[in-house]
């Protein structure tokens, strides 16, 4: 897990902290009693939104996504709700969807159609015990958080804020590259440095080389002059993919990584 590796970088003397790619909220859900503001933005809309409605309405949002959930049993059923969420987009459904296909992740196709395969699973018991110890631990907080589903052009950032970013990987191989390529990060470097030219603590997750396969954003910050940090190297066993080791770095204008 990179998380304890990632929070103690965070340079928490900034009033607002910027997950810029939120996805499942692993990161601002461990990172919101460090700040005074969250900002939770991802681009697949329906995180952010499941995430606030589980949030605002834990019992209602819950209740909805089971209506939804497919047997764990019925291949039948799960193609019939990710054609029904393709047609017509929910958050519920979204979440439905992803409580019951393979590896719990979610992948588009070049449409952006959901297209994940069925992985025999469903809403469980633990489901509901891991929803419920989420919103208890995060109601304390909730006043500071504030959702929204950008891309990430749109995101100002100022001096005050703290910007963690874990953005797709496109010299990786991971079913979201459809939607992600090396021209998005050209566009996120760019967007990155000026964030530090604007005073803006940057920290930055990503996947430095993937078998031979290079990062852009990675290389360009790196290029930049911003001081970078690889992963424990424990995570390479779990990060081969066809023998292609995958090395892991954080990057960016933290102190932490300039002590």
């Amino acid at each position: 897990m990179l998380l304890p590796q990632i929070l103690p970088l965070l340079d928490t003397s900034k009033s607002r902290f910027i997950d810029l790619f939120a996805g499942g909220g692993a990161v601002y859900t461990a990172a919101v009693p460090l700040f005074p503001s969250v900002l939770v933005n991802d681009v697949v809309r329906w995180l952010p939104e499941i995430q606030q409605m589980l949030l605002t309405d834990p019992a209602g949002t819950t209740e909805r996504v089971k209506a939804l959930a497919p047997p764990k049993d019925s291949q039948d059923a799960y193609r019939a709700l990710r054609a029904a969420f393709n047609a017509s987009p929910s958050p519920e459904a979204f979440y439905a969807l992803i409580l019951s296909c393979t590896n719990n992740m979610s992948r588009f196709n070049q449409t952006g159609g959901f297209n994940q395969t069925w992985g025999k699973r469903s809403f469980s018991s633990a489901t509901q015990r891991k929803i419920d110890e989420w919103v208890a631990y995060l109601a304390p907080f909730a006043d500071r958080i504030q959702f929204s589903a950008l891309s990430f052009e749109n995101i100002e950032v100022g001096a005050g804020d703290m910007l963690y970013l874990d953005p797709p990987y496109a010299n990786s191989e991971a079913g979201y590259n459809s939607i992600w390529s090396a021209e998005h990060e050209t566009k996120l470097l760019a967007y990155t440095l000026d964030a530090v030219q604007r005073g803006a603590s940057v920290l930055v997750s990503g996947v430095e080389t993937h078998g031979e396969r290079r990062s852009v954003l990675i290389d360009g910050l790196i290029a930049a002059g911003l001081p970078f940090m690889r992963l424990d190297k424990n995570y390479q066993k779990v990060a081969r993919i066809k023998d292609k080791v995958t090395v892991e770095v954080v990057v960016g204008n933290v102190p932490a990584l300039n002590e």
